[in-house]
């Protein structure tokens, strides 16, 4: 899972734009999918890092037991406007149970603890790095930050630096949403990062990296969203 990526299942089709806009206000990089159908959502071909799905009686549950067999680590969270189904939605291990009408406080509270937990996910990655003759497996949390030097990839680790060829918008797509292109140069664990201002960013190995100027409103936006779900 390189992005983060929500589906919203109702028949309700106002509650799913709803619920879809609030995503977008808590944080405007996540992805989102609305399916009106719980089995078109089940026949879907991609998988999503969170569901928040109705219930609606024995169908509802059904379907998330179907997607807890298959994908283990995502994330789902119940909408619905009946509390007779609560034993059995966390029979699923459900993450949480939120009753309608939604209240926008608390809907946004449990959904950034949703987003950590995905995020608790992404941070056990690897990636496996062919140096020479060997093959290391580096965890992605152990990155500072990644370089580009003319046709080689430069990883910096806590383990040390690790020089592979490759293209940084390949590996940008493999790293996903954690790892921010500061410059065309680097891309920035944004775990890493203990200070930062207009021009450049710190971070917690003593390493300071350069910030295009005219990302800078962006990197801001996007390194507080990513603040608020640690």
């Amino acid at each position: 899972m390189n992005q983060i990526k929500v589906a919203i299942c109702d028949s309700d089709q106002n509650i799913c734009v709803d619920i879809k806009n609030l995503i977008q206000k808590i944080d405007s990089t996540i992805l989102t999918k609305i399916f009106n159908s719980k089995f078109d959502l089940l026949n879907a071909e991609e998988k999503f890092s969170i569901y928040l799905l109705d219930i609606k009686g024995v169908n509802g549950l059904q379907i998330a037991k179907n997607l807890r067999e298959n994908q283990s680590e995502s994330v789902i969270i119940f909408l619905t406007g009946y509390r007779d189904f609560m034993e059995e939605a966390f029979d699923v291990n459900a993450f949480h149970y939120l009753i309608k009408p939604i209240d926008i406080d608390r809907f946004t509270k449990i959904f950034l603890r949703a987003v950590k937990e995905v995020m608790k996910n992404f941070d056990d990655r690897e990636i496996l790095l062919k140096v020479g003759e060997f093959n290391y497996i580096i965890k992605l949390r152990d990155i500072f930050f990644v370089e580009s030097s003319n046709k080689k990839i430069i990883f910096h680790t806590t383990s040390g630096i690790y020089e592979v060829y490759g293209t940084m918008d390949a590996i940008q797509n493999i790293l996903g949403k954690n790892f921010y292109r500061c410059h065309r140069c680097y891309l920035v664990n944004l775990s890493k990062i203990t200070a930062y201002n207009s021009q450049s960013i710190k971070l917690i190995n003593g390493d300071n990296l350069i910030l295009a100027q005219k990302k800078y409103s962006d990197f801001v936006k996007t390194y507080l969203n990513n603040a608020k779900s640690e």
